[in-house]
């Protein structure tokens, strides 16, 4: 956490962040400010040094530190490992269906608060028929523009088939839209060297304008950009150029909030869920000043990481074969039924069938496996823009 503090007093002043977690490492330090996010004249040249302690994990006493002050304010970055009191609670699963993988499950917000910009972000894996062919799976983000305090959301049916995909906003049609809309939205990340999904949406108002380094500092607009992308941005593809136009890519540099990064828990297998709380809100943890309770407000940013378990689609089984398992083999009690041989009953179009997929043999599973996955690629290539596809020279 990082947070200004104003103390009208001079001399030392003793800063105490208490209930924490022992046998884990919780801080209290001064903010590390990149070098190129510091302004201005230094207002009080003589600097008074301070000692930050290094705290032993097993020790059971609250974090400590003593600093100078002269009724300034000062930035302070804080790690606090122990009760935090509500959070966001369920339990989703991502289910394998003969279509794919599908979210399901239940969410509560018991944070106490009113959320809004509200993301959730796992990694959904290929097919295993789809993985041959060098597949990896893709990051899917779905997007909620507020959710209440105390509200459970059942999410298939809030995300359903109905969601519009996350497009630009002069691309805004009843099948796309943009989060500035505020209404439910639905995509994958993007892959590296494709100009899709999210960070088509992040990176649009990004692009080089000659006019050198740029900062993105959006915390006070309606939404933010770089909260989700700072959460995922080792998940981020690499900016690309336009392949007909103006070279305009630029890479996107972290000059701080390191620690935001929740990349790995994607990777895990985990959800990851970000929200905003709305309006100004106070301190989410207990920080004492000279044995005074520190009282202030802020804006309020959620990562919630969330245990997701995967569930595969059961093993292809054989119909069993008709016949009595107590009579002997020699003499079976109901002979076997012989097999059909017209050529109508052992014909086997996979376009039309409609069936579960572990009903079939071993070779027609895969007939019908891979003519969906041959229509998935298509749609994915009507899916593309006008200025993405490869138009024939006349």
């Amino acid at each position: 956490s990082r947070f200004g503090l104003y103390i009208p007093r001079d001399g030392a002043q003793e800063i105490v962040l208490p209930q924490v977690e022992p046998k884990a490492v919780s801080y209290v330090t001064a903010y590390p400010a990149h070098p190129s996010h510091i302004a201005g004249d230094i207002e009080f040249p003589a600097h008074l040094q301070y000692v930050v302690p290094t705290r032993d994990p097993a020790d059971e006493q609250p974090v400590k530190i003593s600093v100078p002050y002269r009724s300034t304010l000062k930035q302070f970055q804080a790690r606090r490992i122990g009760a935090a009191g509500n959070s966001i609670e369920g339990k989703p699963v991502l289910r394998e269906t003969d279509a794919g993988y599908a979210l399901q499950g239940t969410l509560l917000n018991a944070t106490g608060q009113r959320l809004r910009n509200v993301y959730f972000i796992y990694h959904q894996p290929a097919l295993p028929e789809l993985r041959r062919d060098g597949d990896q799976g893709a990051d899917v983000i779905y997007y909620l523009p507020s959710w209440e305090k105390s509200q459970s959301i059942d999410l298939p049916t809030t995300f359903d088939r109905t969601t519009k995909f996350i497009g630009l906003p002069r691309e805004a049609t009843n099948l796309s839209g943009h989060p500035e809309q505020a209404v439910p939205l639905r995509g994958q990340l993007g892959h590296a060297g494709q100009e899709e999904g999210w960070s088509r949406y992040w990176y649009s108002s990004l692009k080089n304008n000659g006019l050198g380094n740029q900062t993105l500092d959006d915390l006070d607009k309606p939404v933010s950009k770089a909260f989700p992308m700072m959460s995922i941005f080792g998940r981020l593809p690499p900016m690309r150029n336009p392949p007909n136009g103006q070279p305009d890519r630029v890479e996107v540099l972290r000059r701080g909030g390191r620690d935001l990064d929740c990349s790995s828990a994607i990777a895990a297998g985990r959800l990851l869920v970000l929200a905003q709380a709305d309006g100004q809100v106070g301190l989410p943890f207990p920080l004492e000043v000279e044995g005074d309770k520190v009282e202030g407000s802020g804006m309020l940013l959620y990562q919630a990481i969330l245990a997701m378990d995967q569930i595969a689609l059961p093993p292809s089984t054989q119909p069993a074969v008709a016949g009595s398992t107590t009579a002997p083999a020699a003499e079976p009690a109901v002979p076997p039924v012989p097999a059909p041989v017209t050529p109508a009953a052992v014909t086997f179009d996979p376009a039309t069938y409609a069936g579960p997929l572990n009903t079939l043999t071993p070779a027609q599973r895969d007939e019908v496996l891979k003519w969906r996955r041959d229509q998935q690629r298509q749609r994915q290539q009507n899916r593309q823009s006008p200025n993405q596809r490869q138009v024939p020279a006349r």
